[in-house]
């Protein structure tokens, strides 16, 4: 399972520095990703993506199950309603059919639908960073597989005293006290 690194640094130099040592470390440039106030600022490094910066996906999920609900209600609405009133260009088909399709169609437009809605609201993980990011700071995000996690981090922390290590996502649980 891949687990992703929140490190901070001051400037953009450092930034370089740290992707530099990354890409030595054999972390893909893909996996790699730096957050500040305005885009411009990063110049050639990796931005992070829509995604990550909104809740695009959450809000997507969400709206896909809620809808998919509603469409399952209306599908069950359409078959309760007797057939006279159904317009004459309607094709019985089975109340199975019926159900599902109108549960799709929820579903994919509840989906697309908030998705692009919660496009606009911005990822509440990072609102933690925005303080820094907003005094000049660079956030850089790094996805790693979970087996390298500490090799990473221990190597970044020890070599770049600049860079603050500011967790990871899942969370790192102790075990044993």
């Amino acid at each position: 399972m891949n687990r992703t690194l929140y490190f901070m640094v001051r400037t953009i130099a450092d930034a370089r520095r740290l992707m530099q040592e990354l890409l030595l470390a054999r972390v893909d440039d893909k996996h790699i990703s730096f957050y500040a106030r305005t885009r411009d600022a990063l110049g050639d490094l990796p931005q992070t993506s829509t995604l990550q910066r909104t809740y695009m996906i959450h809000g997507g999920m969400v709206g896909f199950f809620i809808c998919a609900g509603l469409g399952f209600l209306a599908g069950l609405l359409v078959i309760s309603i007797p057939h006279p009133w159904f317009p004459n260009w309607y094709v019985a088909a089975s109340p199975p059919t019926i159900v599902t399709i109108t549960t799709v169609i929820g579903a994919v437009a509840g989906a697309i639908w908030t998705a692009l809605v919660s496009s606009a609201l911005p990822n509440e993980l990072l609102d933690k960073f925005r303080r820094d990011i907003e005094e000049g700071h660079v956030l850089m995000i790094v996805r790693v597989p979970g087996n390298r996690v500490d090799e990473i981090r221990d190597s970044l922390v020890k070599r770049h005293p600049e860079a603050i290590y500011l967790g990871s996502r899942p969370k790192d649980y102790v075990v044993f006290p």
